[in-house]
């Protein structure tokens, strides 16, 4: 009997994009072997950063899973896996940071593994997701030197960067390989799948958090909590307002 899709964890991935510019861009370090699920899987003091595909993209994988299209939603996955590693080069770019021994930010070689994965317990449907474990300290670039992770600069790293990197190759590799299109259902609403509309099943549906095939660690979740209340709050405003349309500033019609 084939594994359904839904149960089916993506390959590992643990990339980044090497350049001449900018001292974090290096190839990170692994943390340790994801791909042995019996095993003693990620440090008691590693960093679970999740990140979660919008609920429109699950959706449609979901929905593709159900009709039998098995070869489509494989291409899902294929789109899903270009993100993981955009999102993986993104963090060591941009938070590839210790504390020396002066209390500054040094750039470091961070120490990563990369999962994703469909499903959460708990929920029936598809939940596209990805987790990158990062390790509590890393080798300094400059001595080689093991130091403390800069947390700071990591989570502002993932905010400003990671985050968003993930999500726009997410939308322009969907639209590309999928022929879907994504934009703004409301005023204040992030981006979603409208083409085919599979935003309008949206209501009802949460994320999720994933505790990971090795329990919960520290986890950051992407987006946040609270990135998720104020966009509810906005739309509400919004919707209070009478203003629903959503601007069409924000439409990706490639």
């Amino acid at each position: 009997m084939p594994v359904p899709w839904s149960a089916i964890r993506l390959a590992v991935m643990v990339m980044a994009v090497l350049g001449r510019f900018g001292a974090t861009r290096v190839e990170p370090a692994v943390l340790f072997d994801a791909s042995e699920l019996d095993g003693p899987g990620p440090p008691a003091d590693a960093i679970d950063v999740q990140f979660r595909a919008p609920l429109s993209f699950s959706l449609l994988v979901d929905g593709l899973l159900a009709a039998g299209r098995d070869l489509d939603a494989g291409t899902c996955f294929r789109v899903y896996e270009r993100a993981i590693d955009k999102s993986v080069a993104s963090l060591q770019f941009a938070g590839g940071y210790v504390v020396d021994d002066n209390g500054d930010s040094a750039p470091a070689r961070l120490e990563l593994t990369a999962l994703g994965e469909s499903g959460i317990p708990g929920f029936a449907e598809v939940r596209m997701h990805h987790h990158i474990w990062v390790g509590a300290t890393a080798e300094t670039l400059d001595d080689g030197v093991r130091r403390p992770l800069d947390q700071r600069r990591l989570a502002r790293g993932i905010k400003n960067v990671a985050a968003g990197d993930f999500l726009s190759e997410l939308r322009q590799v969907s639209e590309q390989m999928l022929g879907v299109r994504w934009g703004s259902p409301q005023l204040g609403a992030s981006l979603q799948i409208v083409e085919p509309p599979v935003h309008e099943q949206l209501a009802g549906r949460e994320l999720g958090v994933c505790p990971s095939p090795w329990g919960a660690r520290t986890i950051w979740e992407q987006p946040t909590p609270d990135e998720l209340e104020w966009e509810a709050r906005d739309v509400a405003q919004l919707a209070a307002r009478g203003r629903t349309r959503p601007s069409r500033g924000k439409v990706l019609d490639y």
